[in-house]
């Protein structure tokens, strides 16, 4: 735990110290903190980075530690991204007499976001995502019995000058069955300020045999500068499927890789 402390404050200076390097004027969007993927690619040439800590407490005094959590991302070209998602458990069992922790890594996944329709109108700013999972690359703790994959549509609409609404849907495969679950996020965003940004959200998913899955959550994000952002949110399930609660802080940049 020490040695990832370590590495994570690492990160986080570098990040701190390298991410006023790039000199887009454009503000840099973000898929955290809330569920809601952004239609919004990364620029082309440009690597950006969103890496947080999520706690869920589940049922009594076990919990499920994600820390970190690693979202990274680069601009192909200005309909296409390339996305790279890795995710370390910790799980916490409160066993008695002798409580348990269970380490390890989650399948990293590989996949594309791909720019459809721009926003006129009525019609929403839209994109595909569409990810992968690489069961050889897991933890043996970790590894699914089904494929991991998910395909959702990213949609946004701006209502007025400081409020956009964010929404996806999609199909995810969790590895726990062959059947898909359908998935959905609703989320107003509303930038505050020029620093500032908050969101309130809805969430979830829906699967066979009555395996819903429904939350709330809210957040609030810190523009330090145009290619570094800090977050935190929290949230509460509100069906039986659902952690209890969750807590989540992170921090995201962008780097210019090439002109």
């Amino acid at each position: 735990m020490k040695r990832m402390i370590r590495t994570t404050l690492t990160l986080l200076a570098t990040a701190l110290s390298t991410a006023a390097l790039a000199q887009d004027t454009t503000q840099m969007e973000t898929d955290r903190p809330d569920q809601t993927e952004t239609p919004v690619l990364v620029r082309r040439g440009y690597f950006q980075a969103e890496i947080g800590v999520l706690r869920e407490n589940q049922d009594g005094r076990n919990y499920l530690l994600s820390a970190p959590t690693a979202l990274l991302k680069y601009g192909i070209s200005r309909r296409f991204e390339f996305r790279l998602e890795a995710t370390r458990y910790s799980q916490y069992l409160h066993l008695i007499p002798d409580p348990v922790t269970i380490s390890g890594f989650a399948p990293i996944e590989v996949g594309t976001k791909v720019a459809l329709f721009d926003e006129k109108g009525a019609r929403p700013q839209t994109s595909f995502i569409g990810h992968i999972g690489i069961t050889a690359l897991s933890s043996e703790e970790f590894k699914p019995q089904e494929p991991i994959a998910s395909l959702r549509f990213a949609m946004q609409n701006t209502l007025s000058r400081v409020v956009k609404l964010g929404y996806n849907i999609g199909l995810d495969w969790s590895g726990e069955s062959s059947s898909p679950d359908f998935v959905y996020t609703f989320a107003p965003g509303f930038d505050i300020s020029e620093k500032w940004y908050a969101f309130i959200e809805v969430f979830g998913s829906i699967g066979k045999e009555d395996a819903h899955d429904h939350n709330v959550d809210a957040g609030i994000a810190y523009r330090v500068n145009r290619n570094l952002q800090l977050d935190i949110s929290a949230g509460k399930g509100l069906s039986k499927e659902s952690s209890e609660s969750f807590l989540s802080a992170g921090i995201s940049f962008r780097l210019p890789v090439r002109k």
